[in-house]
């Protein structure tokens, strides 16, 4: 899966989602289920992720990014980038892939 590389401060924040399942058309069956995102920096105010419990707004939990912190989740969790106060937030985000095993293994 490839690195896409992310400035904030262009969008500002995103809205509640989930991210989506990616499916490899290189006839590999690979799809993606685990999300990975990397911090480059940390100069900033605002920009958490904040994953979110729809039924229980007090168990949503806020990750404030540091320099080098890495985020992995489950693609299916609900999420949001918090609105970005001050600065510019540099990360990486890429996929981790899966295929069915082959049973013959």
């Amino acid at each position: 899966m490839p690195l896409k590389f992310y400035i904030d401060n262009i969008f500002m924040f995103s809205i509640i989602k989930i991210d989506g399942i990616y499916h490899r058309q290189d006839g590999s069956d690979e799809t993606s289920f685990i999300t990975v995102q990397l911090y480059l920096n940390e100069n900033f105010q605002g920009g958490e992720t904040t994953f979110l419990d729809y039924f229980d707004r007090s168990r949503n939990v806020a990750c404030k990014p540091l320099t080098g912190m890495v985020l992995i989740f489950e693609h299916r969790i609900y999420h949001e980038g918090s609105m970005l106060e001050k600065g510019r937030k540099y990360t990486v985000r890429t996929d981790v892939m899966y295929r069915p095993q082959n049973k013959n293994q």
